[in-house]
């Protein structure tokens, strides 16, 4: 076959080489649908344009007629590719099923068939020749029938593929509408061209544009593929996508207004679109209005807003983003992701470690709590005192084993069988005992008189307290030990003490009297011999006037050391038993000893008597006046004070001496100290006559003594 190169050809070899680039640019997007599609339409105006550049090119009829009928191997794939690219743009996918691409596919296929079986039928073409009025020739043909139906089922396809763009323009926003545009633009060429070849315009009489207008469409198709990623961005999939989703949409102007938003954000809002298009973001969803700042700086946040109350809560996840225009702000977007179930979940989730976490510290505590009734019950069941559980009714509950020691049981079954109330040996102390439980709950260190099971009565210490039982029972905790042996120390160690009372009682009482005796023996038998003795002493210097004088001298010296004896006798007896107490009383034997205690001390002392003299007995006269004569003694010594006031009287018929004095004081700890015999001492003097002496004192203070002696 010999080729011959004319200017016919450079129309569709120009559409080839446009259509094999666009193959060529289109494959790395091989993977995406809409990009195959593109592909095989691409690849059947390749096809169409070789076919043409060939039957350009070949000089003779024969080959002209053959490459005639190779291009219609491109000019039937075209119309088919083209529609289902339109419909994949438009988001109609679901009308390309193998039925349809297989109904589509029946007239081109017929169509093929009809192409080269022309020699039999003439319904394509009914005459072919070459026509010599173009230089050089090219091949003329007159068309059949079927070639009209072709070319108006070719006609009828491409019109739906365009009218599918014009719908996608019409339901586009305006972001998107750019990419329609060029898609319409694209569109019309190939209608343009083809308007051209059939009219028979100019150079398009003899060459056939169509190709070349086909190409163009790719180039226009491959510039929204690299500039406006026509092929990755598809506005009706995104209106679809947009409609459909599953989250809530909303766009704002740059003032925070509402221009769009999809139908799950007015779901959301509660509110249909009409009413919300305009409305200002803050006024209508105020929770998280917080999260938009109107104005180009305004960065993109994230926060949580809470829908609806009780059962109807509804949680979400609300997220604003600025939406950039080359390069400027010129709105947000607001993105509602519904967080309720994720929020469920993880509370659940939350709830049940929570839940496993309680129930496995309540089974550690369990053990642990049944460890402890364990050691409880051991403790109780071998503890020395005796532990008893009963109803406030006396039922008893419980007993350890020191309990049925105490009260002579053998088993805790057989005291289970009585009652508290059979353990009492007077009534009256149960009652005693009950009464303190109901007010405080406790009742401690109650010492009663009880009996054993064989009637023997014993003393028993009982600490009571109320508890409550696990069933929300009232119980009574008793403590019972038996303290007989200790009451018997107690009773032992009371009559010894009271004997040891009564004894130096009477010792001291025999002391007193001993004084007595002895202070009157010296005064009587003593002082007369002395006072006898002086007096001879006197009569014998009368009776050796003009002696010699070593005689006089001696009877000096006799006369003055007896009359000193007799001050002693008179002294020492003072001190033994003062006169004064029994010739003057209580408050003159008082005051005579401050006179005796004046001279011999710079401690400035006063009396201050009530004018009716204390009726007190000898042996309380006495013992109230020894108790003075050791407080004044103390004070003297130990005191430091420049002044002490004694003072006496009477008070609710029972005398009352007070030593007052300003001196260094004593400690506390001192006056109730046992080793402080000389406060025990007084004290012990004044018991037997139900006396009592209370010492009120401070360091640096002084010291208060009172002492009370009753009449009786």
């Amino acid at each position: 076959m010999q080729l011959v190169q004319n200017y016919h050809i450079h129309i569709p070899l120009a559409a080839l080489l446009a259509a094999l680039l666009l193959v060529v640019l289109v494959a790395r997007h091989r993977r995406t649908p809409i990009a195959a599609t593109f592909s095989v339409l691409m690849s059947s105006v390749a096809v169409w344009s070789l076919a043409a550049v060939l039957e350009h090119a070949s000089p003779d009829l024969p080959d002209k007629i053959f490459w005639m009928k190779m291009s219609y191997l491109g000019i039937l794939l075209l119309p088919p590719a083209w529609l289902a690219l339109t419909l994949q743009y438009a988001n109609r996918e679901r009308w390309l099923t193998r039925r349809n691409l297989a109904v589509l596919a029946v007239l081109p296929i017929i169509t093929l068939v009809m192409v080269w079986t022309n020699d039999t039928h003439h319904l394509m073409w009914t005459d072919i020749w070459l026509d010599t009025s173009f230089s050089p020739p090219v091949d003329a043909v007159t068309h059949g029938a079927w070639f009209w139906i072709q070319a108006a089922y070719a006609y009828l396809l491409l019109l739906m593929g365009t009218l599918a763009l014009l719908g996608v323009l019409l339901q586009s926003p305006t972001v998107y509408r750019k990419q329609v545009v060029v898609m319409l633009l694209g569109a019309l060429v190939p209608w343009v061209a083809n308007f051209l070849y059939i009219s028979g315009i100019g150079p398009f009489q003899a060459v056939d544009p169509t190709p070349l207008a086909f190409a163009i469409t790719g180039a226009a198709f491959s510039w929204g593929l690299f500039r406006l990623q026509l092929l990755n961005i598809m506005p009706v999939a995104h209106e679809a996508v947009f409609r459909n989703m599953v989250d809530g949409v909303i766009v704002l102007d740059t003032s925070g207004r509402i221009v769009e938003l999809n139908p799950a954000a007015q779901h959301i809002i509660g509110r249909e679109r009409a009413g919300l298009v305009g409305q200002p973001y803050g006024l209508v969803l105020p929770e998280s209005a917080c999260l938009i700042e109107p104005g180009p700086e305004a960065a993109d946040s994230q926060g949580v807003m809470s829908v609806g109350e009780g059962q109807t809560l509804r949680r979400y996840v609300v997220g604003a983003s600025r939406i950039m225009t080359k390069g400027r702000c010129s709105g947000h977007l607001v993105l509602l992701h519904d967080d309720t179930a994720r929020a469920r979940t993880e509370m659940e989730s939350r709830e049940r470690v929570r839940l496993e976490a309680e129930l496995t510290e309540r089974r550690r505590s369990e053990q642990v709590l049944r460890a402890s009734e364990a050691r409880y019950r051991n403790l109780v069941e071998n503890a020395a005192i005796g532990i008893l559980v009963c109803r406030p009714d006396g039922t008893i509950l419980s007993a350890n084993r020191a309990v049925l020691e105490v009260f002579g049981y053998d088993s805790e079954e057989e005291i289970v069988e009585t009652s508290v109330v059979e353990f009492y040996e007077n009534p009256e102390d149960r009652r005693r005992l009950l009464g303190p439980i109901e007010t405080t709950g406790v009742v401690r260190g109650l010492e009663v008189r009880m009996k054993r099971k064989a009637g023997v009565a014993f003393w028993a210490s009982l600490n009571v307290i109320v508890q409550t039982a696990e069933s929300g029972e009232r119980q009574h905790l008793a403590l019972v030990e038996d303290v007989t042996e200790r009451k018997q120390a107690e009773k032992d160690v009371a009559e010894s003490r009271e004997n040891l009372r009564l004894l130096a009682q009477r010792v001291e009482q025999a002391r007193e009297e001993e004084r007595t005796t002895i202070a009157r023996e010296l005064h009587d038998q003593v002082g007369q011999t002395l006072t006898a003795l002086k007096l001879d002493i006197g009569r014998l210097k009368r009776t050796t006037v003009g002696t010699h004088p070593e005689t006089i001298g001696l009877l000096d010296g006799m006369e003055t050391m007896v009359t000193a004896s007799v001050d002693d006798v008179r002294r020492i007896s003072s001190e033994l038993r003062p006169g004064a107490l029994d010739d003057l009383g209580l408050a003159g034997a008082i005051g005579w000893q401050l006179d005796q205690l004046r001279p011999r001390t710079d401690i400035t002392l006063t009396f201050s008597p009530d004018d009716d003299e204390c009726s007190l007995d000898a042996a309380r006269t006495t013992a109230l006046f020894r108790v003075f004569q050791e407080l004044v003694t103390n004070v003297v010594r130990h005191a430091g004070a420049k002044t002490a006031r004694v003072s006496l009287g009477h008070e609710d018929g029972a005398c009352v001496l007070t030593v007052v004095d300003d001196g260094c004081g004593i400690d506390a700890r001192k006056i109730s100290d046992r080793h402080s015999l000389g406060i025990v001492g007084m004290r012990e003097r004044l018991l037997p006559y139900g006396g009592e002496l209370h010492i009120e004192s401070a360091p640096g203070r002084g010291t208060k003594a009172r002492v009370v002696m009753p009449s009786r």
